[in-house]
């Protein structure tokens, strides 16, 4: 018999026993030129392929209903990697499914046995599925929907428990289901007609718990109320306003009543408008997937802020352990606590943590949460294991060359990805080896990234220096921290004999070798760096390039990435301080 392997299995609608697909052949593929980058299920309800990101050139690998305008999505695979134009997804002959970007480097791959796949499916369920030939097809219990839209589980023994009541309002002829785990932590259901007039949406039409607050019992001591936004407090607070505001009402004469309608009326018309205000917000954060944390959660996370990772122009970063979690690696956090942030900045901190929270890319560091409570601004990021690259480069023994050169490569494509890539351009504005960690694989991550409006004014670029440049601060910054990984030592060496005054400055250091022919003496006879030595005069002149004292002469960082990887020849470098008598 064929056993279909589930291999992609979002919550979605209706089970079927006898369910329809379009095959697809062991080693067909999409690339993401193609017009038509998806393969549809049989009846075209949906489609499995590349969706693109909102105002970006990169595209997820995802599920979506293809026969609605908004085309909703399902499912995807890639979210921390999205897939720039020219990728490929490929069911390969021996099964595996997976996606790749241009330069052939994987960006996904599903983990799935492949042994004795026949072919993939797109299936009118909405699962795309490996089917292998197999006399073993194991029943376990299965949360799914059946053919009403009703959910429920399905148990070993093929006896059925029912969660939802039927759906007969919404026959699953007319209406699409789909369900969530939402934000606040309740599971919905959500139904939308299949034809379009022009005004339908996704509309709810059963959830649980009915009161998260409620039901959260609090017998496994975890508190509900800590990861629900303020809004959903909001809301339980105002009930108990207009019943304490009605009792007044009543009680009072009728002059007063009327004058105390007039301040209540008022009063609510301001909190609805600013209501409408932060909804927009809330919407654009939950669009982030960030965690808003209490700073009781972070106080507590960090406990009382003990363990100091470092600190910076920004404010001190802390280790931190989620509660209510297992004490593994996986849970383990870096909780920037921002003290020097404008008074005046309360939007601006939104603005600038949605813009973070909407970056997906492997060299950067990925914003979890924050924290936005009174004075308190706090920003929560996954925990890098292998600290930063100043550590790494400046210990007693210099760190393997081809490990450096592989973190000059992420850290080029992370800036990259900042500057032209991602929704919102950003401009780092100050790149140095203590903002760039590397985790368990000793990748380049940048961090902080996105906070330089936060600071207050005197500490801080301009505004114009900041966004809608073309990021030349941040390519003379790389070219210094790429000759500090070619060099293994710091830009600025203040303790220096007299005699070895004219190494105190890096970058001054470097161009006269470069001149002289004496790499040698820049790299301090690296033996292993000689025996490459056209592979270090290239990343010298890079280097050189990127910190011309003329912004215009910089290249960009997509040029700088195209040198590096040797894409784009490496011309002679003019003297980067023409104006000076270094040259």
């Amino acid at each position: 018999m064929v056993y279909a392997l589930v291999l992609l299995s979002p919550f979605l609608l209706p089970f079927v026993t006898a369910q329809t697909f379009g095959n697809v052949t062991l080693g067909s593929s999409l690339t993401l030129d193609d017009k038509n980058s998806f393969w549809l299920s049989p009846s075209g309800e949906f489609a499995f392929g590349f969706s693109p990101l909102q105002e970006t050139k990169l595209f997820l690998l995802a599920i979506w209903f293809h026969k609605i305008p908004e085309k909703t999505i399902v499912w995807y695979a890639n979210g921390d990697k999205p897939a720039p134009l020219g990728s490929k997804v490929e069911l390969k002959k021996d099964g595996h499914l997976q996606l790749r970007d241009p330069q052939g480097e994987e960006i996904w791959s599903a983990n799935s046995i492949s042994d004795g796949v026949i072919h993939g499916a797109m299936l009118d369920t909405g699962n795309f599925v490996l089917a292998r030939n197999s006399s073993d097809n194991p029943l376990r219990n299965r949360l799914i929907f059946n053919e009403s839209g009703s959910i429920f589980i399905l148990r070993r023994n093929g006896s059925t428990f029912p969660l939802t009541p039927g759906n007969d309002k919404y026959p699953s002829n007319e209406f699409y289901y789909r369900a969530t785990l939402d934000f606040d932590g309740v599971f919905t259901q959500y139904a939308r007609p299949r034809t379009s007039a022009g005004n339908e949406s996704w509309f709810s039409v059963w959830y649980v718990p009915d009161d998260i607050l409620r039901n959260s019992g609090g017998n496994n001591g975890s508190r509900f109320e800590d990861l629900l936004p303020p809004s959903y407090l909001m809301r339980k607070k105002d009930q108990g306003t207009l019943i304490v505001v009605g009792s007044v009402l009543l009680g009072g004469s009728v002059f007063f009543n009327l004058l105390l309608l007039v301040a209540v009326a008022l009063l609510f018309s301001f909190i609805y408008h600013s209501k409408v205000m932060k909804g927009s917000q809330v919407t654009s954060l939950l669009e982030t997937n960030l965690r808003c944390f209490t700073y009781r959660d972070l106080e507590k996370a960090t406990d009382g802020f003990k363990e100091e990772l470092g600190r910076g122009a920004f404010g001190i970063v802390y280790k931190g352990v989620l509660l209510g979690s297992l004490s593994s690696s996986s849970n383990q956090v870096a909780v920037k606590r921002l003290d020097k942030v404008a008074a005046e900045g309360e939007q601006e901190f939104k603005n600038e943590v949605i813009a973070i929270g909407k970056t997906h890319h492997k060299n950067l560091v990925r914003l979890l949460g924050f924290c936005m409570e009174e004075q308190h601004r706090l920003l929560v990021y996954e925990f890098m294991s292998n600290g930063t690259l100043a550590s790494f480069l400046f210990g007693i023994s210099k760190p393997d060359r081809n490990r450096r050169v592989q973190i000059a490569f992420g850290i080029a494509r992370g800036l990259v990805y900042l500057h032209e890539e991602c929704i919102t351009q950003i401009i780092h504005c100050d790149i140095k080896p203590q903002n760039i960690l590397l985790d368990d694989c000793f990748t380049a991550r940048i961090s902080d990234f996105g906070l330089a409006k936060l600071l207050l004014s005197n500490q801080s670029l301009t505004q114009t220096a900041i966004r809608g440049t073309k990021g030349y601060v941040d390519v003379y910054s790389f070219g210094v921290i790429l000759l500090e990984i070619i060099c293994c030592r710091k830009s600025v060496k203040v303790e220096m004999e007299d005699s070895s005054e004219e190494k105190s400055i890096l970058t001054d250091w470097a161009y006269d070798c470069y001149q002289q022919g004496r790499l040698d003496a820049l790299v301090e006879n690296d033996a292993e760096a000689m025996n490459d030595i056209s592979r270090l005069e290239r990343l010298v002149r890079i280097a050189l390039w990127c910190i011309q004292e003329q912004p215009s002469l910089r290249p960009t960082m997509k040029k700088v990435t195209q040198m590096l990887e040797g894409i784009v020849e490496v011309s002679e470098p003019p003297c980067p301080y023409p104006f000076s008598s270094v040259c």
